[in-house]
């Protein structure tokens, strides 16, 4: 369902956030619809195993892997990094 609201042109977003392992579908698995969509679209990635963040490194727009567990602060600093611009703290 998630996929299917990014991919349509009505729905307008800044930045994707997505967890690696899901049940129905992996976030690089996600990564790589919407590249084909949006291709510089920046996107955070949650994983808490490392070996998938070589996986995660796909062609395209500005990707961040965040590992599991981090603070809300590690978040916040990667939304800032990928926007380019000064949020609340």
């Amino acid at each position: 369902q998630a996929l299917q609201l990014l991919r349509s042109p009505a729905f307008l977003t800044d930045l994707l956030i997505t967890d690696q392992n899901m049940p129905a579908l992996t976030g690089n698995a996600i990564i790589q619809a919407m590249r084909q969509v949006r291709p510089a679209l920046p996107i955070i990635v949650c994983s808490g195993y490392s070996a998938q963040a070589q996986v995660l490194m796909t062609p395209g727009g500005a990707l961040t892997v965040l590992q599991k567990p981090f603070e809300p602060a590690d978040l916040l600093a990667s939304i800032r990094q990928l926007l380019g611009q000064a949020l609340p703290a």
